[in-house]
């Protein structure tokens, strides 16, 4: 229980919508991110959650899509869970409009769980990399963990001569400041 002043928050059932939002927005961001077809290349899981990594860019119309589906469904989620016929028993003592707590924990949430999407998008604006040279720069991070597809393993195959294996572990080796070839 979080106390706040007359307000008394259950937090479990808080923990519990947020684990089953964020599970939501992940599942539906890996089938939105297939849809662009052949250009997928690899996934790219991290702590903030996973990207898909694609040769081309794809589509403004299929981008925000890519963006706002998981959302929404995650939120629709949230939505659902709070006002199923037997719902997660949220409460907060001493507030007493039930509906505006309703929406306004559906919407903190949403904007929470998405929070490191909506920052990664930015980025991408900033600095917009695709194809070989996005692949370069996801894979010298050390704390991500890959999985090629059929045509990202093509890609490597035709464009590096290499299996994903070895490019993970030669892209990280290059960007160690150990391994610039300058004597120490």
């Amino acid at each position: 229980m979080l106390l706040f002043n007359t307000l008394h928050i259950a937090v479990l059932p808080v923990i519990w919508l947020s684990i089953i939002s964020l599970v939501t927005l992940q599942i539906l961001t890996l089938i939105f991110a297939t849809l662009p077809g052949n250009a997928l290349l690899a996934w790219c899981v991290n702590v903030l959650g996973i990207s898909a990594l694609y040769l081309r860019q794809p589509h403004a119309v299929m981008r925000l899509l890519q963006f706002l589906v998981p959302s929404v469904g995650a939120a629709a989620m949230a939505s659902y869970l709070l006002r199923a016929p037997n719902p997660l028993p949220v409460t907060v003592v001493g507030y007493s409009d039930v509906t505006v707590l309703r929406w306004s924990i559906i919407g903190l949430l949403t904007l929470g769980i998405s929070l490191p999407r909506i920052w990664g998008g930015i980025r991408e604006m900033r600095r917009p990399l695709w194809g070989e040279a996005r692949l370069l720069e996801r894979a010298s991070r050390t704390g991500n963990l890959f999985f090629f597809t059929s045509a990202g393993r093509a890609y490597l195959r035709d464009r590096f001569g290499t299996s994903p294996e070895d490019f993970i572990r030669i892209v990280r080796r290059r960007s160690s400041p150990l391994a610039t070839g300058t004597p120490m």
